[in-house]
């Protein structure tokens, strides 16, 4: 830790001497330090402190009064924190300072850790207390006895407290003010959960908000980590932590701590609870604080040699104004001035006074309120007034700005929030500067030496960092782990695999060729063969810890055989694994990794390398490593799992259990936040960045919050499993909970990674994909693997990915159940497919057309079938003010709209038999198609491409489309398309006709079809609502609503039209008599196979000023559009 070692109280005495000056004005002699921060850090700390009037030193050792100064920053963090912690439902309490030894002594592990700290309180007056009093070095054991009583069933729970208290740790290491006190102040948390869930959270929140308190308010960076086991909280389950650094000292510095105790302290305390269930159970507990430690890390990170350097949020005085007089000026109106600045500032909510003092000059003014840090001084001098302006200047880098008495209040705040961040933003570039990453002891020790901020992999065992601070410890100290990072960056290899170092012997095992020997000095009495490899070793090292071995060797030696030599069969993991068993045998030192250990620990129970044999013996090893290093650790867990799929390890793997454990630590750590726990995360989307987008120092994040983590950070580390490995994982993590979208997803991850056909693209490929696609046989047991995995559900994965599979399944011979549930998934979102998705080439080798239609047909009918069934939105409920044709379809309209394209594209194939088209075609209700232009389009296309066609076929063909549904565009086009049957070209014309007579008319007409598949469809989907009338006006309404807009849409591009049509219809009118009119149309109703009713409104008064009236009154009416009926119907 960083601090000063030194207290020197005389020389603040010293530094506030003073001589009058002989006009009576004070001059300061000592006011400046006398030592620099990079000369003498521990001394100038003192002074700034004590100069600062942040504290005074106390008659006794490592206590400090705290002076106003001081309290004033405590009370701004104060003033942030308590609020954010009353938002979390924390509630405010205080327990007493003393507390019994005997509850004391109840947690042996947390007394243990805080026993040297403890004060006591044996005295009173002049007897001796009966039973000595601690005074709490922390309140754990305070609180807990209390919680006991409080909390009886689940709904007690949570309890949440704190406390702004003191606290009493006896130091004996160099008190430092701030840093390293015997008394000092803190608030502390302490709650109690019914889950460890809930524990965990709440952890990771407080964190988050000491990380806020220091980067936003003190303008420290800082790194969220969790503690090392040696360093963890005393009796907690873990300790996570915010960690300064003091560049100056190359020192860390423990900014705040949020512990989890687990149920630790539940178990001894006995607080316990009845859950839902009525069964008793134990809490989970937290507790959290943060000290006056932050005022002291604070002041080394930005004090310098003028003093110190407050942050704006936090100083007690955030603006100073200071009056310059000179020579005969008028100084009660430059006093005026000030004083009327200080109130516009005051007034804006910013802390501002002024220093009047005529006693002392201007400069020592400025030398005194930088020392104390103030961020603004503000000057105001004859100039000054003169030209209605201040001089603000700023204490972080001495900047001088001349801002105008106008523009004062904006002017001020902005520069106070530009230091706040100039404050963070230097502190953070200095810290960054001192960051070094090691990965080899050599680096290690250069980077301690030059004072870095060292990042170092690192395997979190106690043996381990004792031995570093064994071999570090000097003159500075030992270096000490801060915390894992929970923001890590990619390392090698080699550097995140952890291990445990067996055997203390030199390696005596050489390899020459096909053998290895053991150069001990004794000549070798046995040779044990395995695989391809003969070991040359000794039998006492061998069957002194090998049940197997043992009975071998001693089968041979009852056969006499004077050169002793075993073959061994079935080991696990052939003869790489027995030399590593070997080694073991003799003593030799070598490593156990999350590579190897599987394969030992199945070694060992194959040879029977139990406890029978041998303390510590390889099976006991191996399996201490696993449980306390493997699986608490992704990487090593994933790592161990992959050699778990080797042929001759699998069986002996899944009967230790092996296999299922790495696979449910996996999927408990898949399900859980990963950031808690600290393993290795890599951001595969290029280098991490802060939440305001910055790029990052060395991929550790300050501010990130743990719950930014992306839910698909495992996806590529699981891909590397086998396909049996993957879906056993995949389905525990389904049975932990995890969302069935973030399972698909990695479903997805993995089949473009090994099915390269489903990664293909026009452009790069993008994704990953296998260095060595599989076989075609494997891709295709991987596709039905994956379609017995996915739920059938909606959405869970995109459309494009279905088709991908449906595609590669055909091409592969896939399972006809594998593709039948492809073809149900797409459709049951085919409203997201696109044209380019539906145009799979038919793999068939008949060969009948180019394009596979049955396959789309099926789909079409799937989502039909399931569009009815859920009710489907009215394919005619499109925005109000949009036109047909709008992007905002309903999804039955959009699947429409995608068939007749689709419709378009394959009815060019001249394999393609009328039935199939016109099957796919009516797959498509009518109510699915506003306008039927799509499938005009497809008709005409395949009536072009089939010139054969009988007329009959031709005249049943067009019936798939209705004339009253097609645009102005399409009716022109078909009036002279000559492919199409008579008959339907005169339909066309008819209804053209009709609806310009309609509209001089001024009365809109609608097909009687139209209305009954309107009234069909209305019927089909509010079956359910018919109880509310309601529902159901409001789709006719809407169907209504769009039959209107279409009409006054056509009425629009026929007004320039009309004049020329009307003599047009006299004309017809005059060739059969007064109302031959009515009989012209008749002829051709009986003629063409029509049959109408009109229902006409007088034209005699301005057919057109009464179509717009008509407009308007049935856009008022449409709460009674029953009375609308619509007028004409058609039978072909």
């Amino acid at each position: 830790m960083a601090g000063a070692k030194g207290e020197k109280p005389a020389k603040a005495e010293k530094s506030a001497a003073v001589a009058k000056s002989s006009k009576g004005r004070k001059k300061e002699t000592g006011l400046g330090l006398t030592n620099t921060k990079d000369g003498n850090f521990g001394e100038w700390y003192s002074e700034v402190v004590t100069n600062g009037e942040m504290i005074e030193y106390y008659e006794i050792s490592g206590c400090y009064i705290l002076r106003p100064w001081a309290m004033a920053v405590w009370e701004e963090m104060q003033n942030f924190f308590d609020p954010e912690i009353k938002k979390m439902k924390i509630k405010t309490c205080y327990f007493p300072l003393f507390v019994s030894n005997n509850v004391l002594q109840k947690e042996k592990d947390h007394i243990e850790g805080f026993a040297p700290e403890v004060a006591w309180v044996t005295r009173s007056g002049d007897s001796d207390l009966e039973v000595p009093i601690a005074i709490r070095p922390t309140s754990e054991t305070v609180m807990y006895p209390y919680y006991s009583k409080w909390i009886r069933g689940h709904r007690d729970l949570p309890l949440k407290l704190n406390q702004w208290c003191n606290v009493v740790r006896w130091e004996f290491s160099n008190p430092t003010p701030f840093i390293r006190s015997r008394e000092f102040l803190w608030q502390e948390g302490h709650t109690a959960f019914a889950t460890k869930e809930e524990a965990d959270t709440e952890v990771l929140e407080i964190l988050e908000l000491y990380r806020r308190l220091y980067e936003e308010y003190l303008a420290v960076p800082v790194v969220k980590g969790k503690k090392s086991e040696m360093e963890k909280f005393a009796g907690g389950l873990y300790t996570t932590s915010v960690e300064a650094f003091i560049p100056n000292t190359g020192r860390g510095v423990q900014g705040a701590t949020s512990h989890c105790l687990g149920q630790n302290f539940a178990k001894m305390f006995e607080i316990n609870f009845e859950d839902e269930k009525g069964e008793k159970a134990m809490v989970w507990q937290n507790s959290w604080a943060y000290s006056t430690r932050t005022i002291g890390v604070m002041v080394m990170v930005h004090g310098d040699d003028k003093g110190l350097v407050l942050p704006p949020k936090v100083s007690a005085v955030q603006v100073i104004v200071i009056h310059v007089p000179y020579k005969d000026a008028d100084v009660k109106e430059i006093m005026s001035a000030c004083s009327a600045t200080v109130k516009t500032l005051c007034d804006l909510g910013i802390r501002a006074e002024a220093d009047l003092r005529e006693n002392y000059s201007p400069g020592w003014k400025y030398s005194h309120w930088e020392m104390k840090g103030v961020p603004l001084r503000i000057e105001i001098g004859p100039k000054d007034l003169a030209n209605n302006q201040v001089r603000a200047v700023r204490r972080d880098n001495g900047e001088k700005i001349d801002i105008p008495m106008a523009d004062l209040a904006d002017k001020v705040k902005v520069m106070l929030d530009n230091i706040q961040q100039s404050m963070f933003d230097v502190a953070k570039q200095k810290r960054d500067a001192c960051i070094q990453v090691t990965k080899t002891w050599d680096e290690f020790i250069e980077a301690l030496g030059q004072k870095k901020l060292i990042l170092a992999p690192w395997c979190d065992e106690e043996e381990v960092e004792k031995e570093v601070k064994t071999k570090t410890k000097g003159e500075t100290g030992a270096a000490k782990t801060l915390c894992s990072p929970f923001e890590q960056p990619e390392l090698p290899e080699v550097a995140i695999m952890a291990c445990m170092k067996l055997g203390s012997k030199a390696d005596a095992f050489q390899k020459q060729g096909q053998a290895w020997f053991c150069t001990t000095g004794l000549p070798s009495d046995i040779v044990v063969e395995v695989e391809d490899m003969s070991f040359h070793l000794h039998k006492f090292p061998l069957l002194s810890r090998s049940g197997v071995m043992e009975r071998l060797i001693a089968d041979a030696s009852e056969k006499g055989d004077t050169n002793c030599a075993i073959n061994l069969t079935g080991v696990p993991g052939g003869a790489k694994t027995f030399e590593l068993v070997a080694k073991f045998c003799y003593g030799v030192k070598h490593e156990i990794t999350a590579s190897n250990v599987v394969h030992l620990r199945c070694a060992a129970a194959y040879l029977e390398m139990t406890e029978e044999y041998g303390e510590n013996n390889l099976i006991s090893q191996t399996e201490i490593f696993f449980n306390q290093v493997v699986l608490k650790n992704w990487k090593d867990s994933l790592k161990s799992l992959q050699t778990c799929g080797d042929e001759n390890i699998i069986s002996h793997a899944e009967e230790l259990n092996i296999t299922k454990r790495c696979i449910e630590s996996l999927a408990v750590k898949a399900s859980t936040d990963p950031n808690l726990f600290g393993w290795p995360m890599i951001d595969h989307g290029g280098p991490m960045q802060s939440p305001g987008g910055s790029v990052l120092w060395n991929g550790i994040s300050t501010g990130a919050r743990p719950k930014n983590v992306s839910s698909d950070w495992w996806y590529d580390d699981v891909s590397s499993l086998t396909l049996p490995l993957y879906k056993r994982l995949a389905l525990a993590m389904e049975a932990r909970g995890i969302k069935q979208e973030i399972i698909a997803g990695s479903l997805e991850y993995y089949a473009k990674k090994y099915v390269p056909g489903l990664s293909r693209r026009k452009s790069a490929p993008v994704g990953p994909t296998a260095t060595e696609p599989p076989a075609a046989e494997d891709q295709k047991i991987l596709l039905e693997e994956v379609d017995r995995l996915l739920p059938m559900q909606k959405g869970l994965v995109s459309t494009k990915f279905l088709f991908g599979l449906l595609k590669t399944a055909l091409i592969l011979r896939a399972s006809l159940s594998c593709i039948l549930n492809l073809e149900k998934r797409i459709g049951l979102q085919l409203d997201q497919a696109t044209l380019e998705d539906l145009l799979m080439p038919n793999f068939s080798n008949t060969m009948e057309t180019l394009y596979n239609i049955e396959c789309v047909q099926r789909m079409v009918e799937h989502f039909m079938a399931i569009d009815q069934a859920t009710g489907g939105a009215s394919p005619c409920s499109i925005e109000d003010e949009r036109l047909l044709g709008s992007p905002s379809l309903t999804p039955v309209t959009m699947v429409a709209k995608l068939i007749d394209g689709y419709l378009a594209e394959v009815a060019p194939d001249i394999n393609l038999k009328l039935p199939k088209f016109m099957s796919l075609a009516e797959a498509v209700p009518e109510y699915a198609r506003p306008l039927d232009d799509g499938l005009y389009r497809a008709i005409d296309i395949y009536l072009k491409s089939h010139p054969w066609l009988a007329d009959s076929d031709r005249e049943q063909l067009c019936r798939l489309m209705d004339c009253q549904k097609l645009s102005l565009e399409a009716c022109t086009h078909a009036a002279q398309n000559e492919r199409l049957p008579l008959r339907i070209i005169v339909q066309v014309l008819f209804f053209e006709q009709l609806q310009l007579r309609t509209s001089i008319a001024g009365c809109f007409l609608v097909s009687d079809n139209l209305a009954d598949g309107s009234r069909q469809f209305r019927s089909g989907l509010g079956a359910p609502s018919q109880e509310g009338g309601w529902t159901t006006a409001v789709r006719e309404n809407q169907v209504l609503k769009v039959g209107m807009d279409s009409m006054r849409m056509r009425v629009s591009e026929l007004e320039k039209e009309c004049s020329n049509m009307k003599q047009e219809i006299e004309k017809l009118g005059r060739v059969k008599g007064g109302s031959g009119g009515g009989s012209t149309w008749g002829n051709m109703s009986r003629k063409f196979g029509f049959k109408f009713k009109s229902q006409m409104c007088s034209a005699q008064e301005g057919s057109v000023s009464k179509q717009n009236k008509a407009v308007g009154k049935l856009e008022k009416g449409r709460g009674k559009q029953h009375k609308h009926k619509k007028d004409l119907s058609w039978e072909g």
